[in-house]
């Protein structure tokens, strides 16, 4: 009678992890990039799929949102109940995340997380709710560094950073990247309060005044956080209307510039007002281990983009490049033009290498042929605006040519 009952328990046993298995091969896409807001309901469920091997070891990034609670459109009576009603909502998230209890789940998430096969990113992505995500990987003894953390810097001293603005260096085993995004409200632009008259005047465009957004804490995370293999990091705008952003200026000058980040593997810079002479120096100051660069809708207030693109061919192990309308201040010096660029090399705006020798063949061609043109862009400001000038991007060729046939093919 025991053996008949070890053989059911067996097969049903057998049965279950054959269901279980079936289900993440079936579920797998949605498992690879899993989605958890955090708050009591999801954490649970994600405590439940992190228990099965099956399920945990499909996953490959795991992003965390704090809740964005809305007022309910079908809520009946005035509106200042809805109101009332998403206040009340917000507060008792907010509540839970600074709770013992959600530390407590999360933490036995990641316990499990930990022994997760194929994990390689866990990402925040939200201005709040780092106390909690650093704490419960601290709980959990999580022994991987995985952890890709937003990053206000004026707001660093907000109670969903907690932990993060006072002691990061405890956290430091645990995040793998910081993604760096200044908060910018209309109040900081000067030209706010200007009339049409003075906008059209104004010799410094649209100019961004007195926004410094460094702060001690955000230098001492920089400071402490300096082990980052993956560094991100975006400015206040895209479009190329100002002299000097100064709050891109604060904050590269007086944050980055002067760390030496041992790891850095990865860097990206977005929608930044930077210069040139700083940006080639960051990149000269990291060439033993950058490895990935990509710069989108970046303005160099000083120099030139020919000058970083020679910094960057001379990176050792540089196999990934994405470049997209990356502008300057100044057009090129027609006597540094070696060559035109050839015809069979395509006009773009975005380029996207990932080989070595791809990379090297499009920075030494672009070197050499290297072109501006003045930038035609709208914006949405009516008044006159500084001159920028775009470097001209291309497509190189399907099959790269072997390094030294760069003259025989111009």
């Amino acid at each position: 009678m025991v053996e008949g009952s070890n053989a059911i328990a067996d097969k049903s046993q057998e049965l279950y992890y054959k269901t279980t298995f079936d289900a993440a091969v079936r579920y797998s896409t949605n498992l690879e990039e899993l989605e958890v807001n955090l708050e009591y309901d999801s954490i649970a469920l994600l405590l439940h799929i992190t228990a099965k091997p099956a399920f945990r070891d499909r996953m490959h990034t795991l992003y965390l949102y704090t809740p964005d609670i809305n007022a309910d459109e079908n809520i009946q009576g005035p509106r200042w109940i809805g109101d009332a009603q998403e206040h009340l909502l917000n507060e008792t998230l907010a509540a839970f995340r600074s709770s013992s209890e959600a530390v407590f789940l999360l933490s036995r998430c990641f316990q499990n997380l930990d022994n997760a096969k194929n994990l390689q990113r866990i990402e925040l992505c939200s201005q709040d709710g780092h106390s909690l995500v650093l704490e419960a990987l601290r709980h959990a003894h999580f022994s991987r560094e995985l952890a890709y953390l937003q990053v206000e810097p004026s707001r660093l001293t907000r109670v969903g950073y907690g932990c993060l603005s006072s002691t990061p260096h405890v956290f430091a085993s645990f995040i793998k990247g910081l993604q760096i995004q200044p908060y910018l409200s209309d109040e900081n632009h000067s030209s706010h309060n200007m009339s049409s008259e003075e906008r059209e005047t104004n010799i410094h465009g649209g100019h961004i005044k007195d926004y410094k957004p460094t702060t001690p804490e955000f230098k001492r995370l920089i400071r402490d956080l300096a082990g980052v293999e993956s560094l991100e990091l975006n400015g206040c705008r895209s479009s190329s209307e100002l002299r000097l952003c100064h709050g891109c200026e604060d904050l590269f000058a007086n944050s980055f510039a002067p760390v030496s980040m041992r790891n850095l593997t990865t860097l990206t810079i977005n929608s930044v007002f930077i210069s040139g002479g700083r940006l080639r120096s960051f990149i000269k100051g990291h060439a033993a281990t950058l490895q990935a660069i990509d710069i989108g809708f970046t303005s160099l207030t000083d120099g030139s983009w020919r000058s970083v693109a020679q910094g960057m061919a001379k990176l050792p192990h540089l196999s990934t490049l994405n470049l997209t309308s990356i502008r300057q201040r100044r057009s090129a010096n027609p006597r540094a033009i070696k060559y035109a660029r050839p015809a069979n090399f395509a006009a773009t705006d975005e380029v996207r290498y990932k080989e070595p020798s791809h990379v090297q063949h499009f920075l030494s061609v672009f070197v050499a042929c290297f072109s501006t043109v003045l930038c035609t862009n709208p914006s949405r400001f009516s008044w006159s605006r500084p001159k920028y000038f775009e470097a001209r991007l291309f497509q190189l060729p399907a099959i790269a040519l072997p390094s030294g046939q760069l003259e025989a093919l111009l």
